[in-house]
């Protein structure tokens, strides 16, 4: 026992999974979800489907992260299916990019709802930023303890999370039925809430960053994704029904915040407050697994480009570069404080997400020709179809995003192009000495 207290257990890993998955997006796109369709049948069936897609997402992921034990996930499957350039592009757009605008994204949330429950200042932004700058801080230096501290404070928060999401779900049914509104005023296509439901589910490829501290990744990296995405789904289908109980189709596709109406018959003076705790455990969750995964991916381009070796000093108890740990919060604050707000930090991070899923399960096919003898532990379910059906769903989210914001899809695109001359500088080892 004393031997695997650095590592994650199955245990440790699901809530990880479930801990950065149910953030907040189930609360806030379940109303434009609601709005798509006139059948409780297809409603249910959208969040279906969104998990079975994740799901063949995660049976490539799980193939390469058995096949390719290691830290940095997709900078790891990336080298090896495309060449270190690739895996360096990723890393530098994580750096750049992705991770920092993901945690201030939900660290946008934390502020938002706990600005709800106490404004240490006069104005409610700066009181937001306050918050999500705390956010971040708090779980970053949590993460700059040691592993078990990040572990421990992830389990305890996931499964806070899942007993709020239960009281929701109690007090939803026990206040019973108020089905008084007929009309939806705005609907929006299903190939829009799809996209939204997709949303709702990202981060279950987030334990692939932590495989070399899962202890037997052979066998629990492909359960922790499984159970993990499973759990989520039927968590999104209790709370659908719950909310459909509670206000009926119409009631959900018109609240402006659907958690709070369907518990305020059961709790009429209480249940803001009791939502906004509810929504803030949840953000601060997904928060600090982003920050606790999210330092490998920097950590092994410290051991591949020694100009960077300053992201790979990890200590025994850490297991991972302090300087990532730093350099990732610093990256995330900036963002807070100039993005400003949730909805720029989506824009911010979307396509390019869905650009490196593509290239990363793709990788699954170039790998299996490239390197046919290597043993692979597991092998992707339903290979190549559930691969190739994931790789079009992602070509389709990334075409969407672009149409609908292309001149924020363009920034991503700035900071990849600036990536490749300091993939050379930093790979001819000018600083390395």
């Amino acid at each position: 026992m004393k031997m695997g207290s650095n590592r994650l257990s199955l245990f440790d890993s699901i809530c990880l999974i479930v801990g950065i998955i149910i953030g907040v997006g189930v609360f806030q796109v379940s109303p434009v979800v609601a709005s798509s369709t006139n059948s409780l049948w297809v409603l249910f069936g959208l969040w279906v489907v969104g998990g079975v897609i994740s799901l063949f997402g995660a049976f490539g992921y799980a193939e390469l992260s058995e096949t390719y034990q290691g830290q940095g996930g997709d900078y790891a499957y990336l080298n090896q299916a495309y060449g270190p350039w690739a895996g360096f592009l990723f890393g530098w757009i994580q750096m750049t990019v992705i991770r920092p605008g993901e945690i201030a994204l939900m660290s946008f949330i934390v502020g938002t709802y706990a600005t709800q429950l106490w404004s240490p200042f006069l104005s409610i932004e700066s009181s937001q930023i306050f918050y999500s700058s705390s956010a971040v801080l708090i779980c970053t230096g949590f993460n700059l303890i040691g592993i078990q501290s990040g572990k421990l404070v992830q389990n305890i928060l996931t499964v806070v999370k899942a007993i709020g999401i239960l009281m929701v779900v109690f007090f939803s049914f026990a206040g019973g039925q108020d089905h008084s509104i007929s009309e939806v005023h705005t609907r929006v296509p299903l190939s829009i809430a799809l996209i939204l439901v997709l949303f709702s589910y990202g981060g279950w490829s987030e334990i692939v960053y932590v495989t070399s501290d899962v202890l037997n990744p052979k066998k629990n990296m492909f359960r922790a994704m499984f159970f993990g995405i499973a759990l989520v789904m039927v968590i999104y289908l209790i709370l659908t029904a719950a909310f459909y109980y509670s206000l009926g189709l119409s009631g959900m596709a018109n609240s402006p915040s659907i958690a709070v109406d369907s518990i305020r018959k059961f709790l009429p003076e209480k249940a803001e407050k009791i939502i906004a705790i509810l929504v803030c455990c949840s953000a601060l969750g997904a928060v600090h697994g982003l920050i606790f995964t999210g330092g490998r991916i920097f950590n092994v381009m410290g051991n591949d480009y020694p100009a960077l070796r300053f992201f790979n000093k990890s200590e025994t108890s850490v297991k991972v570069s302090r300087g990532a740990f730093l350099l990732q919060g610093g990256v995330a604050l900036f963002l807070i404080l100039s993005l400003g707000g949730f909805l720029n930090s989506i824009l911010y991070t979307a396509a390019t997400v869905y650009c490196f899923y593509f290239f990363t399960s793709l990788g699954v096919l170039i790998l299996r020709k490239k390197d046919p003898h290597k043993e692979r532990p597991y092998q992707a379910t339903g290979y190549p179809y559930t691969i190739i059906i994931f790789c079009g769903v992602c070509l389709y989210l990334i075409y969407e995003s672009l149409c609908y914001k292309p001149l924020i899809s363009l920034i991503p695109m700035v900071f990849l192009i600036i990536g490749i001359p300091f993939y050379y500088f930093f790979k001819k080892g000018i600083y390395n000495k």
